[in-house]
């Protein structure tokens, strides 16, 4: 593989800020599908308004949950400073277009080291970021612009150093499965089957001993370090270590061990275990996003292998793909975000119909898309937190009514910290609560006041 003359390195910079520019302008002219943009960018936004006013909720909701990985965040963050006066949402955007922006120069300069024509590398990645796709995870201001970043990345950078041996890719490499794994969890199983392709070449390869270890610690060991870090900040700030995996359904493997209900059978409870934790491999993380992007860079891989002596045929490949992305319609992610935004929007509404004296807690990160929806005065009333702390709660609001808003325990609500501290507390109640009413398929509990006559 060919190194990157001088002037493709100014053609892809220059490539990286025409599209993000683009990107950014076209979100903003444009605005956002369905009126707001989807919940994952008015959580990011959210944290990172709170981490900039310096609140303990944006440092808990940065590093508090496996769901809510920090990469996001932290790319939506020095953003938040440039649009603090543009409608919330729109630094996310921004961070999608960037992203984008950067995967286009970065395939750039890969089908340039394969001998791609300029041209038709440059109508392929138009092709690419103006399609449906790519334009309404701009708009909507999705965090899966990252995930398609890295993701892709991961791939060329194995292929490129499974074919060279040289140390550039593999360093890189190494760069990008930590940076996947705090934007995706999801993303320790492209972890775990790059170090088995490593481990493999390595072998087929007959490398010795000494430099097969030096290659697996330099691809592992960027990952076990943020690992380690996410580990130690939960410790430093929510004074647990592993606080932030509490939302994995533990409670499935407690059945198996501990018999469950007595008329399951170790085989049915091993079953109903192994359905919750396959969920996971798909639950908040858009796989199918990735495909066609790969496919894309892919297919210019393979065109100018088959077609070495003929780089204009080679690069043909890509550039179809490209134009089928073009035609294709967004997926059906984006029907499913605006579903549920809208599903919240309702609940805010029947919210606002409260005791306009009554102060109401919302914790986790359902909270962040509550104040978004909320008018002046409601946001006014919420006590937000990430982690709940009914002490506190019931000392800011002394002398008032308090109420608790509780999401049902099902999918992403699975994560916030109200259903996994008081996990009967939606449907059956608890000892500190009365049922007051139903929202939608939320349920909102009054706290009995002990505190005051």
């Amino acid at each position: 593989m060919q190194t990157i003359p001088m002037t493709t390195g100014r053609q892809g910079v220059a490539i990286f800020l025409a599209f993000f520019a683009l990107g950014v302008a076209a979100a903003a002219f444009t605005g956002y599908p369905e009126g707001i943009p989807c919940q994952d960018a008015v959580v990011r936004c959210g944290i990172g308004e709170d981490l900039l006013a310096g609140l303990t909720r944006g440092r808990q909701g940065l590093v508090g949950s496996l769901r809510w990985a920090p990469l996001p965040t932290l790319a939506v963050l020095p953003l938040l400073k440039v649009t603090r006066e543009a409608p919330l949402g729109l630094a996310a955007c921004a961070a999608a277009a960037g992203a984008y922006a950067l995967l286009c120069a970065f395939l750039n300069s890969w089908w340039a080291r394969l001998r791609l024509p300029g041209a038709l590398r440059l109508g392929a990645l138009l092709a690419f970021f103006a399609s449906p796709a790519v334009q309404g995870h701009i708009a909507r201001g999705s965090s899966d612009a990252i995930l398609v970043l890295v993701g892709v990345g991961t791939v060329c950078f194995l292929i490129e150093w499974w074919e060279t041996d040289e140390l550039r890719p593999l360093a890189y490499l190494s760069l990008l499965l930590p940076l996947g794994m705090a934007t995706r969890y999801q993303f320790g199983l492209i972890f775990v089957v790059v170090l088995l392709a490593v481990f493999l070449h390595l072998r087929l390869r007959r490398r010795g001993h000494f430099y097969a270890q030096g290659t697996l610690i330099i691809v592992g060991t960027p990952a076990l370090y943020i690992a380690a870090l996410w580990v130690a900040a939960n410790w430093l700030i929510m004074g647990e270590p592993f606080f932030f995996l509490r939302g994995l359904p533990w409670q499935t493997l407690r059945a198996i061990v501990q018999g469950g209900h007595m008329s399951a059978s170790l085989a049915e409870r091993i079953c109903s275990a192994g359905s919750a934790w396959l969920t996971l491999v798909h639950e908040g993380c858009a796989w199918e996003v990735l495909v066609l992007p790969l496919l894309m860079a892919l297919a210019g891989w393979a065109g100018a292998r088959v077609f070495r002596r003929h780089p204009r045929i080679g690069a043909l490949p890509c550039v179809v793909v490209a134009l089928l992305i073009l035609c294709l319609p967004e997926s059906g992610t984006s029907w499913r975000e605006a579903e549920s935004t809208w599903k919240m929007a309702r609940v805010v509404r029947q919210l606002e119909t409260t005791d306009s004296e009554a102060a109401i807690l919302v914790s986790g990160y359902r909270g962040h898309d509550m104040r978004y929806l909320a008018s002046p005065a409601l946001r006014a009333r919420l006590e937000h937190t990430i982690s709940v702390y009914l002490d506190e709660a019931l000392r800011r609001t002394r002398g008032k009514r308090l109420y608790v808003i509780v999401p049902p325990p099902r999918g992403l609500n699975r994560w916030e910290d109200i259903n996994i501290k008081f996990q009967t507390l939606y449907g059956r109640g608890t000892n500190f609560a009365l049922y007051e009413r139903s929202l939608d398929d939320w349920q909102l509990w009054q706290v009995v006041r002990i505190d005051q006559p």
